[in-house]
């Protein structure tokens, strides 16, 4: 396997002499790695089989010209440096081999010496920003892969809830094109009802807690509220204002599960349901939140280190921390308001 340092050379040249000749002078670079093949047929095998920084070709080769063989990598994909050799002082051949892609010409020759000189500082210079393009690029293809195959919906939106970006996955959800859905913004698609809920959540979070996982609705292509489930992810700048939004939905309406009840919601989630939902006797049952709002004592005991849980005067528990969860293996979703000792 090829160092991360070295720089892996391939010289195709027909004639031995030479080709002995010019490995010994590549060979006396630091990090210079160099194979040989003495026909075209014989390079495209090593080719097909790994990967080279550099491929040096004889232009006059028996079995195919040199030119042939650079249109043919080319053709494949290869950007690895072409340098054409040959001795023939022919300026068409010069001129042919850089239209098809040649990086570097090489005339050879008795006086060739300082010309390889230049050649090896070439290479030096040209390998380690050719290999950062193709790693640039094959992050590119990458990411485009993941964002826009997704299945999810994937958006940034500002501050005030204008979108910056969605994925194709978004665009089918919304049914508009991207110029349009740039020119709206997301919190005017939430419910009325279920808008204050979601962004005093979202004011919530912090540079030190940035995600919260929301269950909402939110108004599809054809105007319908459509319950998903939302994940949210705070950016900060160094003041610690909110710069954007990450956003990742998912309809569970379609989950389908194997061999286990409905998991417990996980810590931390809020699930923002409408009122109507709620059964009546509940709603009559729970204090009012103007009355018995737990919300600032919830968020210190869940920034505790030590383990600690809370419970009201009926002793329902109202929090329980990760501490906690850890020290007993049960989680927060488990316990939230259960009563008589649990």
């Amino acid at each position: 396997m090829q160092q991360a340092d070295q720089v892996s050379i391939l010289c195709v040249d027909d004639e031995p002499l030479f080709l002995d000749a010019f490995i010994q002078v590549l060979e006396r670079e630091p990090g210079f790695s160099v194979t040989s093949a003495s026909t075209v047929s014989g390079a495209m095998d090593l080719i097909n089989s790994r990967y080279f920084d550099v491929i040096i070709s004889d232009y006059a080769m028996p079995d195919m010209d040199g030119i042939a063989l650079l249109k043919e990598i080319r053709a494949r994909g290869c950007q690895s440096l072409f340098v054409m050799l040959t001795a023939k002082r022919l300026a068409h051949i010069a001129i042919d081999a850089l239209n098809a892609g040649a990086d570097y010409y090489l005339q050879k020759g008795a006086d060739a010496g300082p010309e390889f000189a230049r050649l090896a500082e070439f290479i030096k210079k040209e390998v380690p920003e050719r290999r950062a393009g193709h790693e640039l690029a094959e992050w590119g293809r990458f990411y485009q892969s993941v964002i826009e195959n997704q299945t999810d919906i994937l958006c940034r939106i500002g501050p005030d809830g204008s979108f910056r970006f969605v994925n194709e996955s978004g665009l089918h959800f919304f049914r508009k094109p991207y110029d349009e859905i740039l020119n709206s913004s997301f919190f005017t698609l939430l419910p009325d009802d279920e808008r204050p809920h979601i962004l005093l959540r979202l004011q919530n979070l912090s540079a030190i807690k940035p995600d919260i996982l929301m269950e909402h609705r939110i108004s599809g292509g054809d105007g319908r509220p459509v319950l998903i489930q939302w994940s949210y992810r705070g950016l900060f700048t160094s003041t610690g204002a909110v710069s954007e939004y990450q956003v990742s939905g998912r309809d569970t309406g379609g989950l389908v599960s194997i061999g286990s009840p409905k998991p417990p919601v996980q810590a931390g989630t809020t699930v923002a349901a409408p009122a109507e939902a709620i059964p009546a006797q509940a709603a009559a049952q729970a204090p009012r939140e103007e009355e018995m709002d737990w919300g600032g004592l919830v968020e210190t005991i869940q920034s505790l280190d030590n383990p600690v849980f809370a419970v009201d005067k009926n002793g329902v528990i109202i929090a329980w921390n990760k501490s906690l969860e850890e020290l007993t293996g049960v989680p927060s979703a488990s316990m939230i308001g259960k009563g008589n000792n649990e």
